[in-house]
């Protein structure tokens, strides 16, 4: 599968417009369809922004599975209209999760929790950094 029907399958799972992933990536209309090869870092980068769960590697080469973290859906809103994650068919309500964290008096697990997403975070810029020195490297060797 190229990057172009992997970026359409990524709309397709999100359930929303071409134009509107478009606009929340803030490329010009149009420019899925007009994807031959690659997208590039900075395209790349707004991607994982806006959509953080969704793997580089899958998006970029194809390899490994869409989502990351072993998070199997991640909607927007469900008939209740709140956010939720979804693995093995539970849904998990963000509103819970923060209220469990909130009034939970465990500082261990307050630990844990900040840790991850501190590590989440590092990784992301890693990787981030990573693939600009990758392109740049790229762009050197051209030149």
């Amino acid at each position: 599968m190229k990057t172009k029907e992997r970026v359409k399958e990524l709309i397709d799972y999100l359930k929303i417009t071409q134009t509107s992933f478009e606009k929340s990536i803030q490329v010009s209309n149009g420019y899925v369809n007009s994807i031959k090869g690659s997208i590039g870092p900075s395209v790349l980068n707004r991607i994982l922004e806006k959509y953080p769960n969704i793997s580089r590697d899958w998006i970029m080469y194809g390899e490994g599975e869409m989502l990351t973290g072993g998070i199997q859906h991640i909607g927007k809103k469900d008939k209740t209209s709140k956010l939720y994650l979804e693995k093995g068919g539970i849904k998990i309500y963000l509103e819970e999760i923060t209220y469990f964290i909130a009034k939970n008096q465990d500082e261990a697990l307050k630990d844990r929790l900040l840790s991850n997403i501190i590590e989440e975070k590092v990784s992301k810029k890693i990787a981030e950094i990573m693939s600009s020195k990758e392109n740049f490297e790229n762009w050197l060797k051209r030149e």
